[in-house]
């Protein structure tokens, strides 16, 4: 399993987890008192969840090989 593999799956899997939670998680940040309107919380939201997921699978990634 080369790095290129690793980074197009955590790559893949952050901007799937973007993309389909942004909205229902930056809609529901909107409505709360965080003083973060609807047009910011979305993007943020999803750019936040992109680099969150894609991170971790990335870490999974190169981390559950060298446990052996």
């Amino acid at each position: 399993m080369g790095a290129g593999g690793a980074l197009t799956r955590a790559a893949v899997v952050g901007v799937i987890t973007g993309a389909v939670g942004a909205y229902p998680i930056g809609g529901f940040i909107a409505k709360n008192p965080f003083g973060v309107d609807l047009p910011l919380g979305i993007p943020v939201t999803g750019i936040y969840l992109a680099v969150m997921f894609g991170g971790f699978v990335l870490w999974w990634e190169r981390w559950m090989p060298s446990r052996g």
